[in-house]
């Protein structure tokens, strides 16, 4: 009834003292109106953020390209392999995760793009300086049976690796170079080389050679394959022995070893024995017995010794002369390898001469100016050589008579 006994301006008051009473004492009204202080905070942190330099953004890193490793000496591939990629132009190399396989000269082994396998380069240096020797070609270069002749490398000889297999090396001279991949000369040591057989010019073009090529340096004669031996006895290269074994004996040591056992005089039956009826086709030399064999030979007469290197008897002081050029040889030889063959020892003194067989005489043979002579025979024996004959002509005419007789009178018979 009171509020109804008053009049507007009294009610106007009435409200407002109750509408405002409430947002001074009620905690929820005044804490309501706090909350939007936070963005406002946040409006005045951007509207201040302008004023001072942003930190600038990290440019994008590209990562670098890897780079490939080039497989030594692969730019003479015909085309890319299995397992392998363009790499420098016109080289190649193995794609991520593959190993180079130096035997076979191909990319294999694949484990994965996250492996990282040993580089190719490195790969090389084991195979030549660990695994084998520089001198060894690789199965996948070049393999014994490729060509008509064997092995197709210049310079490159058949030879036999740990296990008997046929496989190529470079030889005695040479090395293996993977960039160029061929067999280039060795300058850096000084064993590995080649050595000319004495008299090797002399062969002839029917001669049994064995495991021998013409020399290099001595184009006119003969050198024994690289692990190859000197049959003095049967006068030809033979007996290859693994690359991995030592080395065989010097042409040098051998003629050495042959002069002390039988002499200065004695004459390979391989170069010269007696024929049919008792003879000896090499002049001033005569049939005999060597000691400790039953086997005939031929020996030159007194006043001569057996010249390896002319295949000729001659005059003592000439062959002496010879000898001592060879035991240098040797003896240089044997220092340059001395770590590979310290079995040897120091090298062997040079032989003294041997005493002359009693009983043979000179005979009319002796008689004359003995250099005129060597000339003489020297000069015949190029002859017979020029002929196809070589050192064993007196015996090829002697079967070549008849075979030429009988080809006659068969001629006749069929007309």
């Amino acid at each position: 009834d009171h509020i109804r006994s008053l009049d507007a301006k009294q009610m106007e008051n009435l409200y407002a003292k109750f509408a405002t009473k409430p947002k001074a004492e009620s905690p929820p009204k005044s804490a309501v109106p706090a909350a939007p202080a936070a963005p406002a905070a946040a409006a005045t942190a951007e509207t201040a953020a302008p004023t001072a330099e942003p930190a600038p953004a990290p440019a994008p890193t590209t990562p670098e390209p890897e780079k490939c490793d080039p497989i030594p000496g692969s730019q003479t591939w015909r085309k890319a392999k299995k397992h392998s990629q363009t790499c420098e132009g016109k080289m190649f190399s193995c794609i991520r995760g593959c190993k180079y396989m130096v035997e076979q000269d191909e990319c294999d082994e694949c484990e994965g793009i996250n492996v990282t396998q040993i580089d190719a380069a490195k790969e090389v240096d084991d195979y030549q300086n660990k695994q084998n020797s520089k001198f060894r070609i690789p199965t996948g270069v070049d393999s014994y049976g490729w060509g008509i002749r064997g092995c197709t490398k210049k310079n490159s000889v058949l030879c036999y690796d740990q296990e008997r297999k046929k496989v190529c090396c470079c030889n005695l001279g040479y090395n293996f170079d993977f960039q160029t991949r061929e067999c280039l000369p060795d300058s850096e040591d000084p064993a590995n080389k080649e050595e000319a057989i004495p008299g090797s010019q002399l062969w002839g073009r029917m001669k049994k050679k064995g495991s021998a090529d013409k020399c290099v340096k001595e184009q006119s004669k003969w050198c024994c394959h690289r692990s190859c031996t000197y049959e003095l006895d049967k006068d030809k290269c033979g007996r290859c022995e693994n690359y991995d074994q030592k080395p065989p004996t010097t042409v040098a040591q051998i003629v050495l070893d042959w002069e002390k056992a039988n002499g200065p005089f004695l004459i390979p039956p391989a170069i010269d024995k007696p024929g049919l009826f008792g003879g000896c086709s090499t002049k001033n030399s005569k049939k005999c017995v060597a000691q400790h064999s039953s086997t005939k030979h031929c020996c030159c007469n007194k006043g001569f010794v057996w010249s390896f290197e002319t295949r000729l008897c001659t005059a003592a002081a000439q062959v002496q002369q010879e000898e001592q050029h060879q035991y240098q040889e040797m003896q240089s030889y044997d220092q340059a390898a001395a770590t590979e063959q310290s079995h040897q020892g120091p090298p062997p003194q040079p032989p003294a001469p041997a005493p002359e067989p009693e009983g043979q005489s000179a005979g009319g043979s002796a008689g004359g100016n003995a250099e005129t002579k060597q000339a003489a025979t020297l000069a015949a024996k190029t002859a017979m050589k020029a002929g196809g004959f070589g050192a064993a002509a007196p015996h090829s005419l002697a079967l070549l008579v008849p075979m030429l007789a009988f080809s006659l009178l068969r001629g006749l018979w069929l007309v």
